[in-house]
């Protein structure tokens, strides 16, 4: 369907909207008499052009198109009495079918089917109906994705449910289809490494990046169970976001509704959400989706929403946005997003034939455009000053398109980004220090857990170090609290040792290999001598922890993927071929996992935004399409010319 035939389309089902609103304050219906003789099985026309007649001076349209648009509302209200009888007699129930092309095309079609069937059933169905590949679709009913086994009933589909049917591909080849497919089984495949990933512990989270964290910056403490569930969510919206960039809406809203399951399946910790702005934001890409795929009968899904969402912005960003103003010092970035939000309000407000609503709403947005739109010329500028273009324009957005305030604006938030990673190395250094100080006490106090806790809080400058001065100046401050000190004692030891709680001080600390013998061995995967001495030293001579930390350096150094996959593989080697390690078995098993942690992270960061503000870049360019189509429809729409 071409833009200008969709329009009519859209303006047409607009006029229906207004005259179904005052059939509905007259109380008319037009499947019984006087406006339907039932005898004669058909139309009353002398009663159906008064009606016309009386339609047409109220509401300013051309007595053509009114009695065109009761025709047409009387059909289909006799269309769905006659469907709603054959399902109560048969159990056949009629769906609306709305096939999506992709953003510039989608169909709507009618299919009878028990709801007996399954997901699969229901795709072959519309395969062979609608001449589509059923292999490239993918159902969704009230913004739930249709499994394949089972039953429709099951799964909340009811008589007259409409059912978008995403068409992920044009493409017939089978080459094509065997790539849509696997993409199809990303989707599965970035939800096992999200879990997979989301099981690190705190000290780990530093290489994964699964730090969840308030607007602030400040990490939110979770229960695993809870952490995975959002962790989950969130990696599978990124995802959703990077589809969306590329303008593949299908896959996109895949993702999102796929990362909407997470969230509701954590749904003991939504309240938790009001601290962040992701389920929000979330609910607005879902949206916006939706409109871009032109998916007008999921509007009500998108109504819904889009209120939690613009309730949840409010609480998170403040009312007025002040606690973003108070974090940030200025709101530029996070208006957009409500500028969407609005848009997306006005058009739903537009299909509900709320038109004043609408009117209002398409006002207010263009004037945020009006305030947002960034200066093509000075943005031109920041990338020729070295930002990328995201930096640039966040950076402009930000500071009201003012060049030299957006430059400092960008180099200071570089700047805060290069001060928290720094806080985070020293935070992950002060652990290794607390871990190695804490096998010192152990064996100061020959294995006595006792004497090896009041030796860390008491007198750490005892203790047989290698490290500096300086470092011995730091150490008091290492051990806060009996508890920090205990656990990081009971980390050392194995569960085999500590058998029962009162002999506990009889505790033994296994004893390794020499370290020169450990850094001989290792010497072969072409690492720094000095950083594999560091290394043995602070892991007591423990092989397998010696290589898994050696590898895991090397993934948090930048170092490049072939050369941190080869000491994975000279790792693996090197702990099957040693003898006297705790386990053979165990060691190589725990660099694997390693290894397995690396695989699922790589595969989840390559299409991950490297700038934190990433979803806040945006161009706003379909955004004014959306607005320029919506007033011109509701133009015509108001026009007592409309023909």
């Amino acid at each position: 369907m071409s833009i200008p035939e969709r329009n009519r389309s859209l303006v047409d089902d607009s006029i229906a909207r207004r005259i179904r609103g005052c059939l509905n304050r007259d109380q008319i219906n037009l499947w019984v008499a006087p406006y339907f003789d039932s005898e004669q099985h058909q139309s009353n026309d002398p009663m159906m052009q008064e009606l016309t007649r009386r339609y047409a001076a109220e509401l300013e349209i051309s007595l053509e198109k009114v009695y065109e648009s009761l025709q047409h509302l009387q059909c289909h209200a006799l269309e769905k009495l006659r469907a709603r009888e054959e399902f109560h007699k048969s159990g056949l129930a009629t769906l609306r079918i709305n096939i999506a092309y992709g953003a510039q095309d989608s169909r709507l079609q009618t299919l009878k089917t028990n709801l007996d069937i399954n997901g699969r059933e229901l795709r072959n169905l519309i395969s062979t109906n609608f001449s589509v590949d059923a292999s490239r679709l993918k159902l969704i009913v009230k913004g739930n994705v249709i499994e394949d086994e089972s039953s429709l009933q099951s799964q909340g589909v009811r008589h007259e449910a409409q059912v978008l049917a995403l068409l992920l591909t044009e493409a017939e080849t089978v080459a094509v289809m065997a790539q849509e497919e696997e993409k199809r089984k990303e989707v599965d495949r970035i939800k096992q490494d999200a879990k997979h990933l989301s099981h690190k512990n705190a000290m780990e989270d530093d290489y994964y990046f699964q730090v969840v964290t308030d607007q602030a910056g400040k990490a939110i403490k979770l229960p695993p169970e809870e952490k995975q569930a959002l962790v989950v969510a969130m990696m599978l919206h990124e995802q959703g976001r990077t589809a969306l960039k590329k303008d593949d809406f299908a896959a996109a809203l895949l993702f999102f509704l796929e990362a909407d399951n997470e969230y509701r399946s954590g749904i003991q910790f939504l309240h938790l959400l009001d601290a962040v702005d992701n389920y929000a934001l979330l609910n607005l890409d879902i949206s916006w989706c939706y409109l871009c795929l032109q998916s007008i009968s999921d509007l009500p899904d998108a109504e819904k929403r889009l209120q939690k969402c613009e309730n949840s912005l409010k609480h998170s960003y403040g009312k007025d946005m002040e606690r973003v103003l108070a974090l940030k010092g200025n709101v530029g970035n996070e208006a957009a997003l409500f500028l969407r939000l609005h848009l997306l309000q006005g058009i739903v407000a537009f299909h509900q034939n709320k038109l004043q609503l609408a009117n209002q709403l398409f006002a207010l947005v263009e004037s945020e455009m009006d305030q947002l739109r960034v200066d093509d010329s000075k943005l031109s500028h920041m990338i020729e000053f070295g930002f990328s273009e995201a930096e640039g324009r966040l950076g402009l957005r930000a500071m009201g398109n003012n060049l030299e305030l957006a430059v400092s604006y960008m180099l200071q938030k570089r700047d805060e980004k290069e001060e928290r990673k720094r806080k985070e190395e020293e935070d992950r250094q002060k652990f290794l220090k607390q871990e190695k100080l804490a096998a010192a006490a152990l064996r100061h106090s020959n294995n006595n857990m006792n004497a090896a806790l009041n030796v860390l809080m008491e007198s750490p400058e005892l203790l047989d170090l290698t490290d500096s001065q300086e470092d011995r100046e730091d150490l008091s401050h290492l051990f806060s609290a009996d508890r920090i000190a205990q656990n990081c004692l009971l980390n050392l030891l194995e569960p085999r040792d500590l058998e029962e709680p009162e002999i506990i001080n009889m505790v033994n600390v296994k004893r390794y290999a020499e370290e020169s013998k450990i850094v001989d061995r290792i010497g072969g995967m072409g690492l720094d001598p000095g950083l594999v001495q560091q290394v043995v030293g602070q892991h007591r001579g423990s092989l397998e922890e010696v290589v898994r930390n050696l590898v895991e350096m090397q993934m948090g150094s930048g170092t490049s993927q072939d050369s941190i996959e080869r000491s994975f593989l000279q790792a693996l080697n090197l702990l099957a071929s040693t003898p006297g390690t705790r386990s053979e078995s165990s060691a190589s098993s725990r660099v694997r996992s390693t290894a397995e942690d690396y695989a699922a992270w790589r595969r989840l960061r390559k299409d991950m935004p490297q700038h934190d503000d990433d979803y806040l870049n945006l161009t706003l360019a379909m955004e004014e399409t959306f607005l320029q189509r919506y007033k011109q429809l509701l133009l015509e729409t108001l026009s007592p010319k409309t023909q």
